[in-house]
């Protein structure tokens, strides 16, 4: 598999309802990290396929999983890393983009790109980018990040905490089991859609990952952050999917995702650990699942892998 990230399950903005036009949509920075992982893990809080894998012996942590993640996704020349922030009505009004105005950030959404040649800078998609929300110093702080590589690992390390020996694993409980099936299936669907370059594939977006904190559900803050990568899609002429859980199958249809390519259908009862056979209560009755389960059961989780073609 060639593109540069392997995408996440996607908590979009269910129900998306009322527009608001102090909405805006920036490149995100390093200063962003944090407040990205806060989001996302609020927005899968209540998933059940989330929360099931979280309980085994593994664990399973969104906001670490998500702060880990974003420094290579700001550094990839394949990805395009987006959020969504709510400027004042004065500032709005004095089309002023400075960010001393904004203190929030509703929302975040990271694009890929599969088949297309230096993407960030391609003539069709550089003026359709949104911009930085502090032209002065954002620009400046990205570069710097980029210029700078990993940091090495601490050479510190306490001999007494390691070991020449690998010891034996111990067997996948069902919460792992779930996230290999779920990552398996994932890595399967990406390798024949997005072939090597080599072969000359048509050119394709995708959803790495998306994110809408709760509080700021059916303002239109997702239907902003596809807009924002579609647009660039249709002028690359470049097809466009996503892996999306059940409650975010709404929002990305509504963006134009409307064709189902694949689904994977998941009983999560068989996968529940030992003295989980039924969900902890907060999450029953998640948005846009209430009709697959009921308090005494995981029940159903389906992942629809949903296309837009080019406009």
């Amino acid at each position: 598999m060639t593109a540069t990230a392997t995408p996440t399950t996607n908590a979009a903005d269910p129900s998306t309802t009322t527009a608001n036009n102090n909405i805006v949509v920036a490149r995100a920075t390093p200063d962003d990290f944090a407040a990205i992982a806060d989001i996302a893990a609020a927005a899968f809080a209540t998933d059940r396929q989330t929360r099931l894998k979280a309980l085994g012996r593994a664990g399973y942590d969104m906001r670490k999983g998500t702060l880990e993640s974003l420094p290579s996704l700001l550094r990839s020349p394949r990805c395009l890393v987006l959020k969504a922030v709510e400027r004042s009505s004065s500032d709005h009004e004095n089309n002023n983009n400075n960010n001393n105005t904004t203190t929030e950030i509703l929302g975040y959404c990271v694009w890929g790109f599969h088949a297309v040649q230096d993407p960030l800078n391609h003539p069709a998609v550089a003026p359709l980018l949104p911009a930085f929300l502090d032209p002065e110093r954002d620009p400046t702080r990205v570069a710097a990040f980029l210029a700078n590589p990993t940091p090495p690992p601490p050479s510190n390390v306490d001999d007494r905490y390691t070991t020449t020996n690998t010891p034996d694993p111990l067997p996948e409980d069902g919460p792992q089991k779930l996230a290999a099936l779920v990552s398996a299936d994932l890595d399967a669907w990406c390798a024949a859609a997005m072939p090597p370059a080599t072969n000359n594939p048509p050119p394709s977006m995708y959803v790495v990952s998306l994110s809408v904190h709760p509080l700021h559900h059916r303002r239109g803050v997702a239907a902003r952050l596809l807009r924002a990568g579609t647009r660039i899609a249709d002028a690359l002429g470049a097809w466009a999917w996503v892996h999306a859980p059940p409650a975010a199958v709404a929002a990305y249809r509504s963006a134009g995702f409307v064709e189902t390519v694949r689904r994977l259908e998941i009983d999560l009862d068989r996968y529940a650990p030992d003295g989980w056979a039924r969900p902890p209560p907060d999450v029953v009755g998640a948005v846009g699942e209430e009709d697959a389960r009921s308090a005494d059961r995981w029940g159903t989780y389906v992942f629809e892998y949903l296309k837009r073609g080019p406009a």
